[in-house]
């Protein structure tokens, strides 16, 4: 049988389609689907019969949902324009689909975005976090800034805003910037772990293969599972003392163009993640540990 999976991004997704035609040449049969164009189809319909068929139809498409092998979740964002009713029945759907979903569902990558979870996550997997400081107390800012010699980066915390709401300054998040002597990407794929590190020179740029310790490696593999995905790009600082100070962790965060500059097989890893079955040829399961590169 051939295994179907169904990848949910935009047309124009450069990184989608190529993963794409890696899975045509290994014999499956990918279905490159755009949620957004998908919620306004003149007709759209999800089938469950009592027999377990679920089948999802819109124009043209006609998908039988229990063949799916998996589904890559490359990016969900809202319907355009947005449709209430619809956007609730796909946000159903794809939450509910029995197959190996990546980097997770939809519920999980969501909260997976959530930025102090990220820190709290990351310092329990073992990953050095910067000094933070989230308030909406002017003064607790000030005093932090002080205390960090104005080094800090900050940002605006203000979540999803209801329409008509308006909108009311969210608690700021503040960070020390570390000293940084480069900027290291760690893709976590399944079982393994890729790392890049990034160069900045005035307007040159380049990408090189990153040998990372075994420990922070671990550490990033780690902090991917305890965030309930099975894929994440994560961002760190190496410090001129060699410190790895976590930045981010971005659940969809691309990698096509750290793989084409450092040739590191992250598309063949990412195709074996999404064609291995629930409970089929090894541990799909967030705490398995890191393969080496």
């Amino acid at each position: 049988m051939t295994d179907t999976v169904l990848i949910l991004a935009g047309e124009e997704d450069t990184q989608a389609r190529h993963v794409a035609q890696a899975l045509t040449g290994r014999g499956a049969h990918p279905v490159l689907l755009d949620p957004a164009r998908l919620a306004t189809a003149a007709r759209l319909s999800v089938t469950l019969r009592p027999d377990g068929a679920r089948r999802l139809t819109a124009g043209v498409l006609d998908l039988d949902l229990d063949d799916l092998a998996s589904v890559w979740f490359r990016r969900l964002g809202p319907p355009a324009p947005p449709q209430a009713g619809v956007s609730a029945t796909l946000a159903g759907l794809w939450d509910g689909l029995g197959c190996t979903a990546v980097p997770a569902r939809p519920v999980a990558v969501l909260r997976a975005r959530y930025k102090l979870l990220q820190l709290l996550t990351a310092e329990r997997a073992g990953l050095d976090v910067p000094a933070t400081l989230v308030t909406t107390d002017p003064d607790e800012c000030l005093r932090f800034y002080l205390e960090n010699g104005g080094r800090i980066v900050s940002t605006e915390l203000d979540g999803d805003v209801p329409p008509g709401a308006g909108h009311a300054p969210g608690p700021l998040l503040a960070q020390a910037y570390p000293e940084r002597r480069l900027s290291v990407r760690v893709i976590v794929v399944g079982e393994r772990v890729f790392a890049a590190e990034i160069h900045v020179a005035g307007s040159r740029r380049w990408v090189r293969p990153h040998r990372l310790p075994t420990g922070v490696g671990d550490a990033c593999h780690d902090l991917v599972g305890r965030l309930d995905l099975c894929y994440g790009a994560v961002d760190l600082a190496l410090t001129p003392d060699d410190r790895y100070i976590f930045a981010e962790v971005n659940p969809t965060g691309g990698y096509l163009l750290i793989e084409e500059a450092t040739r590191l097989p992250i598309t063949p890893a990412l195709c074996d993640l999404l064609l291995r079955r629930q409970g089929e040829g090894g541990d799909l399961s967030p705490g398995a540990g890191p393969g080496s590169p």
